[in-house]
This record gives structure tokens, C-alpha cells and sequence, in this order.
């Protein structure tokens, strides 16, 4: 009896078993359809939405967008550049590269540089052979999918100049567009011209018009004809990164908000932004230049001859903003003698050096470079009494001023420091990177294959660093019980930097 009850038992089982089987091969097969069904729904979302650009119907590829379950939208960068006449690079801006993860746009005004995983686009317009960096934050991290950059809708219209909209269908309206398109209406509102400059055209796509009035005096006005703020400016700028401002009259600047009120008073003889995340700004008055924030505060007073670096003369730094470097340090020149102020207005480098960089020549056959920052360590180079030396972002020294040079060469691809000085009346040259190695000066920017080197470095010095500690304990504990008496050696270590 007991035998048959078994056999029913492992019968059932088994008939459980297939049961559960079945089961999961149904929900598999569901699942599979289920996905199948969504994306023959995504393809034909995309074969029905139609795409337009000025209001001209274009021909698009699949690869043009990336469309999510909820609807949501992604651009390839470099397709709608390309479709818009721009011209689309990989790498980075100023290095011949093929990386896919970064990219630039440049346009005939400026060029737009970008890159994966990161939310914070750069823009350089070129101005009497000076390139000017701003910046600006995207609502979302750019993604890299099967080789492109995609972006979302506020995205591609910061990085490409653009109005977009996306509905059932998509349209696309370019500055030129918008301009003669508004220009035909802003007659009914008594103005004679929406402003020509290139960053106040910039203001267009977000439905902003700058214009001006017969009698030269500049207003800003939404679409409708409403007023954001009067006719009582003799110029007007659109500062695309803050959406601020800059106010003209009489000779004097000032900064005023998206809603007119003043954020700066209109006594300044220049006013330019120093930092979009900081809100300074930096000024010039009585034909002296300071700092202030964005309520009109003074961070530096406004005494000094100059502030920030000549950054023509240091092109292969590729520095973003010559007047605050590493987001800290403010150059300034008073008197013939430079200092370095923090970001808060403390004072970290004494205004008492000869210059800020070293400049080791400017021709174009001369292979070594100028140097004015070493970017890796956050460090830079000052010079006092034809002598150079380094310190860091937060104004330690990290090599006295006893150098006669700091340049740095590019050899396959990769940027080279070098120092060279006298000592004991023979000539030094050393590999910068070595040297502050051997000195123990660590990198601030590091890729993650170097910190995590660094950290395993560490573990390997402190297993040793136990381990010999043990090894010194017990043999002192042996020699103490033997009463043997212990000798220390001290040999002077001499520190070899190799060239």
C-alpha cells in the first residue's frame, strides 16, 4: 500500500513539474510578444510622426531619435547638426581625437563642445583672436547609444541654436527662421529692427526679442508685443548662460534679471560675467577693475590694474576661464606685481610676483609650449626675479621660485611638463610629472585607472609597512630577552629624480 501511495505521489509531481514548466514558457513567449508589440508600436511611431524644419517637411532616419516606452525623446547631436548645415566632430575641442563619447558643433559665431555623462556643455566664441568660454547645464546627462550622443529637446536647443518642439510631430525653427519670421510683425508693436547681434539672436528661441526703436533705444519683448522691459536702453545684451541682462546707458553697464529688475546698478565702466556658478561678475570702474556678486557686492575691491590671465598667450592650456582658474583662484595685477585672491576675496598669493605663467616663447616653429597651469594637479606657475616656482589652487607652494623655466612639450598626443633650473652650477631638466612623484605631490584630476592603482599602492604599503612593524617588535622582544644590544645604523637618504 505504502509502495503504491509513493508511486501516486511522484506521479503528481512530475505532472506538477511539466505543469510549471508550461507555465514559464507561456510567460517567456508573452513577455517576448509583448516587447515585439512595443517596439513594432515605437517604429511606427516613428514612421508617422512627421518632421519639419521652417516649416518644410524633411526626410529623417531611424537613427535620428531614440524614442522611450513613455514617450519621451532623445536627439542625435551630430545627425540633426549635420541636417542643419553644421559641422559635427568627435573628441574633444582643440586635440585630434575619435572619441565618440565627446563631441563638438561649430557654428560660424561659436563652437559647442559636449560630452557623455555629463549634463554641462561649454560655448567659445572667438573675438579679436581671443577664444571666450561660457557654459551651461542641459536638463539631462547626454547618452551615448551605438556609437552617437543624444540629448534631450532642451539639449539640442542650447547646443544647437535652435526653437524645437515635439508633439505629434516635430518641428525645428533655426535663428535665421524666427528672426525674418518675427521681424514681419514687430512693425505693429512700433519697432524698427530686432537687434542683429548674434547673442541676443540666440534669445529668439526661447520666444525673447531684443529690439530697437527709431530714435536707437533698445527693449525687450515677448511675441505678443508685451513689454518685459521698455525702450530706455542705448544697448542691450543676452547673456545666454545666467538668462540675464546687460544694460547700456549713458556708458555705464549694468545687469538686470528675465524680469527687468536690477540685479546690478547701471555705474560700471565694464561689466563681464567672471562665473556663471559662482554669480561674479567682474567690473570695471574709474579705469580699475574689482569683482563683485550677483547682488552687487564687492568680493575684490575694484583697485587692481588687471584681472585674469592673457590667455592668447597660452593656447595649448586650452584654459576655459582666464579669470578664475581651477574655480578658485582670481590672477590680479596691481601696481606691475600679480596676486592670486580666492573665490571668496581672501587674498592666498601675496601681490608681489613679476607674473602669472611662463611665457618661453610665442613662435609658431618653437615645439615647446607656455605654461601657464598644470591641470592634472590643479597647479600654477608664478615667477618672481626671473625665477619660477609652482603652487596649488589653494595658494601652497609646491616648488619654491628657484626654476629658470616651466614649458611643456606634446609628444604622442600626450602633453609633457618639463622643469629645468641650476644647482650646485650644473643644469637640471626633469620630467614635472616625476618629480612631483618623488616629492609626493599627488594628482587632483585622475583618471579612475589611476586612483585605483593609487589605492591598491596604498594597500600593498600598508601591508608591508604591518609587516615589517611585526617583524621589528618581535625582533626587539628577542634581543631584549637575550640581552643582546642593539646597533641602529642611519644611513642619509638622497632623493634621485630621474630625467
Amino acid at each position: 500500500m505504502d509502495l503504491f501511495e509513493n508511486m501516486n505521489q511522484e506521479k503528481n509531481t512530475r505532472k506538477k513539474n511539466n505543469i510549471n514548466k508550461v507555465i514559464i514558457i507561456l510567460i517567456v513567449m508573452l513577455l517576448v510578444i509583448i516587447m515585439s508589440i512595443i517596439g513594432v508600436m515605437m517604429y511606427l511611431q516613428t514612421l508617422t510622426t512627421k518632421f519639419y524644419i521652417d516649416g518644410v517637411s524633411t526626410s529623417i532616419y531611424e537613427s535620428y531619435f531614440e524614442i522611450t516606452q513613455d514617450g519621451k525623446i532623445y536627439v542625435s547631436i551630430q545627425d540633426m547638426a549635420k541636417l542643419l548645415g553644421n559641422n559635427y566632430y568627435n573628441g574633444e575641442y582643440g586635440k585630434i581625437s575619435e572619441d565618440t563619447s565627446k563631441g563638438y558643433v561649430t557654428f560660424e559665431e561659436e563652437t559647442v563642445t559636449f560630452e557623455a555623462n555629463s549634463n554641462k556643455i561649454y560655448k567659445i566664441q572667438t573675438t579679436n583672436n581671443e577664444e571666450k568660454y561660457s557654459y551651461m547645464y542641459l536638463d539631462e546627462d547626454i547618452k551615448l547609444s551605438n556609437g552617437r550622443l543624444y540629448t534631450t529637446p532642451d539639449g539640442i536647443i542650447k547646443i544647437l541654436n535652435i526653437s524645437f518642439s515635439y508633439n505629434e510631430n516635430i518641428n525645428i525653427f533655426t535663428l535665421e527662421y524666427l528672426n525674418s519670421y518675427y521681424t514681419s510683425q514687430i512693425a505693429n508693436y512700433k519697432y524698427k529692427q530686432i537687434s542683429e547681434k548674434f547673442d541676443n539672436q540666440k534669445a529668439l528661441k526661447n520666444d525673447i526679442l531684443i529690439v530697437e526703436r527709431e530714435d536707437g533705444k533698445k527693449a525687450i519683448i515677448k511675441p505678443d508685443g508685451s513689454e518685459i522691459v521698455g525702450a530706455k536702453y542705448d544697448d542691450i545684451t543676452y547673456l545666454e548662460n545666467t538668462g540675464d541682462y546687460m544694460v547700456t546707458s549713458g556708458n555705464k553697464f549694468g545687469i538686470i534679471n528675465s524680469q527687468g529688475r536690477s540685479k546690478i546698478d547701471l555705474e560700471y565702466e565694464e561689466i563681464e560675467v567672471l562665473d556663471e556658478d559662482l554669480g561674479l561678475y567682474k567690473v570695471k570702474q574709474n579705469n580699475k577693475y574689482g569683482v563683485v556678486n550677483k547682488n552687487g557686492n564687492i568680493v575684490i575691491f575694484i583697485e587692481n590694474d588687471e584681472i585674469g590671465v592673457d590667455s592668447s598667450l597660452y593656447k595649448d592650456s586650452l584654459i576655459k576661464n582666464p579669470y578664475i582658474l581651477f574655480d578658485n583662484c582670481i590672477p590680479v595685477r596691481k601696481d606691475k606685481k600679480w596676486g592670486i585672491y580666492n573665490k571668496n576675496g581672501k587674498l592666498i598669493l601675496p601681490i608681489e610676483y613679476d607674473t602669472i605663467g611662463c611665457v618661453v616663447g610665442t613662435s609658431s616653429t618653437n615645439s615647446t609650449e607656455n605654461v601657464v597651469i598644470i591641470e592634472d594637479y590643479e597647479a600654477i606657475v608664478i615667477g618672481r626675479d626671473k625665477f619660477y616656482g609652482i603652487i596649488n589652487s589653494t595658494g601652497k607652494e609646491l616648488i619654491p621660485c628657484a626654476l629658470d623655466t616651466v614649458y611643456a612639450v606634446t609628444s604622442g598626443g600626450n602633453k609633457i611638463y618639463r622643469i629645468e633650473g641650476m644647482q650646485n652650477g650644473s643644469k637640471y631638466s626633469y620630467d614635472l610629472e616625476k618629480y612631483f612623484d618623488a616629492i609626493n605631490v599627488k594628482k587632483v584630476n585622475r583618471s579612475a585607472e589611476e586612483k585605483q592603482t593609487e589605492n591598491i599602492e596604498n594597500i600593498r604599503n600598508n601591508i608591508n609597512s604591518t609587516t615589517n612593524e611585526t617583524q621589528t617588535n618581535n625582533s626587539a622582544d628577542e634581543n631584549q630577552l637575550n640581552g643582546d644590544e642593539q646597533t641602529t645604523n642611519t644611513n642619509e637618504d638622497t632623493l634621485v629624480v630621474e630625467q
